[in-house]
């Protein structure tokens, strides 16, 4: 019983010795990861709601693309936790939180002051933050996310442009001429087209890449 006891704990601090040596080695990239796997969360929660709203108001293709950027950060979210379960370090559940969730127009222009944010500031401070760590999966990831958010630019400026007094305009634009978006499932790759070979960010096979419905 006392061997059997003792190659237990043996093989317990086997596993465990590696994992705290990996969140102290890393102790910096941990606080990052947990920060965007919770921003991101909070991100598809929101976008989901936005979804619905455009729904409901009569924006088929404008719900598309909030769902598009839903599932985009749910896949950078995976992405940030599973990173985080490698070196040992927990990713709590985020609870759904109250959600503000206005008129279309209100949402579209809400959705690209946040993301503008993240491209310009929030992912290029997060990525300095980490790099004297230098942890490759984390980086990596973090980079796919933030080339993901880049691709949703010139789609965020389209509609930055078009959120003021010719909102109306710009949205039955959007309507009349509908767009498929497609997400990859492993890097968060949004895009309104598949790639002809490979995802242009992870490089994965186009198969990764998910369309998009309305009411998803």
């Amino acid at each position: 019983m006392k061997t059997r006891f003792f190659l237990f704990l043996c093989t317990a601090l086997f596993v465990a010795i590696p994992l705290v040596r990996g969140q102290n080695q890393f102790s910096e990239t941990v606080v990052v990861l947990k920060a965007l796997y919770e921003d991101e969360t909070l991100a598809f929660y929101r976008y989901r709601e936005y979804a619905k709203k455009a729904v409901k108001e009569n924006y088929p293709n404008t719900a598309k693309l909030f769902t598009a950027f839903a599932l985009s950060e749910s896949v950078h979210a995976r992405n940030f936790r599973d990173v985080l379960s490698s070196l040992g370090a927990e990713a709590q559940e985020i609870p759904k939180p109250p959600i503000e969730v206005l008129d279309t127009k209100a949402n579209l222009r809400i959705a690209c002051e946040a993301e503008l944010e993240e491209i310009n500031n929030s992912y290029p401070q997060f990525i300095d933050k980490i790099r004297a760590e230098n942890h490759a999966p984390a980086m990596r990831y973090i980079t796919f996310a933030w080339e993901s958010e880049k691709q949703h630019q010139n789609l965020i400026q389209r509609i930055l442009s078009g959120t003021g007094i010719f909102f109306r305009l710009l949205a039955k634009r959007i309507e009349e001429k509908p767009t498929d978006y497609f997400v990859c499932q492993s890097c968060g790759s949004t895009r309104t087209r598949l790639p002809p070979e490979t995802c242009p960010i992870c490089c994965g096979s186009p198969q990764k890449y998910r369309q998009i419905e309305v009411g998803e």
